[in-house]
């Protein structure tokens, strides 16, 4: 009996690692070999089945993607709002632009769109402030909500060592974007600023500053009121000639928006003493600071109107839109309805001799040189 216990004991000693437990033994007895065959069987049926499950779920997917009703193109997106009528190209332009940085998404499944990637591109637009949604919904409709940017409205050049660069700044005189020569670019139609000095930082997406050497002085700090007052401007003949055509010469030819021009400092000074004696008060008071001279140059300004082939001639708008200072002064529309008739009337010559056109309470007045 020892001896058996002890065979016994050694045959478990002895069985190889991985060996089947007494309970596997067990229950293949149980099943016997026809019990066997079944089992395994049924996990090859079950993997076998998973197997076609998810191949199956792939097939599936491909067919849904290729459907006429998901199929997707750029040119279906929808842009919300509306790109506003002074953008070039409008709703096609911004599509243009997009798809610069979409190159081989175009014609994919709607369903299967990296909505992320759409996103990035469209910030990318110049004209593209900020990005606020973008949205999909059945079955191919994709919408992108967008905030634009403010329009660009004129160009001021400033001199710099070895050439010169463009500034672009918006209806509200901060800057746009930098041009370089061979820049050709289309930004819609734009006037030319002068006599304004160049900004401390260029960088567009900044207001464009008052000079150093008047911060210095003492003046206010903050954008320059010349700009602003010149953008402002520009903003509102740009607005009137669309809806209501270009200002035209006697002889029906459409004159063109050349530049605007802040009237020179000197002058500014000569201007603000007479006007202080005009009302009674001592011409040596004026303030004839740096700031003030800029901030009474905004509310001073030049139009420069040419006709294509060259000739031109100045009008003397004075303040911008909304900023005139008394009753003295016309409204901007009372000064488009004067120019206009102004412009219609018989002149003994066209274009008129040097000097400029100025606006007062009984009509416009042709004045010489200051």
């Amino acid at each position: 009996m020892l001896r058996l216990a002890i065979e016994a004991t050694e045959k478990d000693e002895a069985t190889p690692i991985g060996a089947p437990a007494r309970w596997d033994r067990g229950i293949a007895s149980l099943l016997g070999p026809r019990g066997r065959l079944a089992a395994l069987t049924a996990s090859l049926v079950l993997a076998l089945s998973l197997i076609v499950v998810g191949d199956l779920h792939g097939i599936l997917m491909r067919r849904v993607h290729a459907r006429p009703e998901y199929s997707w193109s750029l040119s279906r997106v929808e842009i919300l709002p509306t790109p506003p009528p002074w953008l070039p190209g409008g709703r096609e332009g911004m599509l243009v632009a997009v798809s610069r940085s979409l190159s081989g998404l175009d014609g994919r499944s709607a369903l299967e769109l990296d909505l992320d990637a759409l996103e990035r591109a469209f910030k990318h637009v110049r004209w593209v402030d900020r990005v606020v949604s973008v949205r999909r919904s059945y079955p191919d409709r994709i919408a992108v909500e967008v905030i634009y940017r403010r329009r660009p409205v004129a160009t001021v050049r400033v001199s710099e060592p070895g050439g010169f660069t463009d500034y672009v700044v918006d209806e509200a005189g901060t800057i746009f974007l930098q041009r370089f020569p061979g820049d050709d670019e289309d930004l819609g139609a734009s006037i030319r600023l002068g006599g304004i000095a160049p900004p401390r930082d260029g960088t567009p997406g900044t207001v464009w500053e008052l000079p150093a050497e008047i911060g210095a002085a003492g003046a206010d700090g903050g954008a320059n009121p010349v700009v602003v007052s010149s953008a402002a401007l520009a903003r509102f003949l740009l607005e009137e000639t669309e809806e209501n055509g270009p200002f035209t010469a006697p002889d029906g030819t459409a004159m063109l928006l050349d530049e605007i021009w802040p009237l020179g400092p000197e002058n500014v000074v000569s201007m603000l003493r007479e006007e202080a004696e005009a009302w009674g008060e001592d011409p040596r008071s004026v303030d004839d600071s740096p700031g003030a001279i800029l901030r009474a140059q905004s509310l001073r300004l030049f139009l420069k109107l040419r006709l294509p082939d060259g000739p031109s001639f100045w009008v003397f708008w004075q303040a911008p839109p909304g900023s005139e200072g008394d009753d003295r002064e016309p409204s901007a529309d009372e000064k488009v309805r004067m120019l206009r008739e102004w412009l219609a009337s018989p002149e003994p010559s066209f274009p008129p001799p040097d000097g400029a056109l100025i606006f007062s309470a009984r009509g416009p007045i042709w004045n010489p040189p200051l």
